[in-house]
């Protein structure tokens, strides 16, 4: 059982597996390939990371102040 015959082509496992390896490569650098020249072509990028970060910051200083005023009652 380790020969397949697909459409006239005997294929063993290890020729299975190297088609199913290649083709999860293959589709993982398409997949980030992909979300690099999309992230690359937007615009608005640059805005979004400083946005994210400006928000994030804020959100720290809340907390840190929200931890400071329940600590004294």
């Amino acid at each position: 059982m380790d020969h397949f015959s697909f459409g006239g082509a005997d294929l063993t496992r290890g020729q299975i597996f190297q088609v199913i390896i290649r083709l999860s490569v293959a589709s993982m650098v398409t997949y980030y390939s992909v979300k690099w020249m999309m992230n690359q072509l937007d615009p608005t990028s640059k805005n979004k990371k400083k946005a994210k970060g400006l928000a994030e910051e804020q959100l720290k200083r809340l907390s840190e102040n929200d931890g400071i005023e329940n600590k004294c009652p």
